[in-house]
C-alpha cells in the first residue's frame, strides 16, 4: 500500500481511470461519483487513497472549473491544487458543471 504522501498521486491515477471507465459504461453527471466509489471499493481502495479519491470525484468538493466574465476560474481549487502539486501530482480530475440547454 502506498504511503500517505503518495496517496494523492495514486488516487488521482485511479480517479482518472475509473471516471473514464464510468463514461465508457454510459454513466454521466453526478452518478459518476457513485460509480467510481463503488468500483474503487470493489478493487480494494481503502484508507487515505479512498479519502483522496472521494474528494477528487465529489461534484461538490472536487476542483471545479467555471467561467466568470469569460475568464476561467477554479472553485475549491487553489489550495487543493497547491497541495497536490507539492506531492508531485501533475494530472487529476477537474469537475465542470454542464447544465442542460433551456428549451
Amino acid at each position: 500500500m502506498p504511503s500517505r504522501s503518495a496517496a494523492p498521486v495514486q488516487a488521482s491515477r485511479t480517479a482518472i481511470t475509473l471516471v473514464r471507465q464510468a463514461q465508457r459504461d454510459g454513466t454521466a453527471g453526478q452518478e459518476i461519483y457513485e460509480h467510481v466509489l463503488a468500483r474503487a471499493t470493489s478493487i480494494g481502495v481503502t484508507g487515505w487513497q479512498l479519502d483522496v479519491l472521494e474528494c477528487l470525484v465529489n461534484c461538490y468538493d472536487g476542483i471545479q472549473l467555471d467561467t466568470d466574465d469569460g475568464r476561467r476560474i477554479f472553485i475549491n481549487g487553489q489550495h487543493k491544487t497547491r497541495a497536490t502539486l507539492d506531492q508531485g501530482l501533475r494530472r487529476t480530475i477537474i469537475v465542470q458543471w454542464q447544465f442542460p440547454a433551456q428549451p
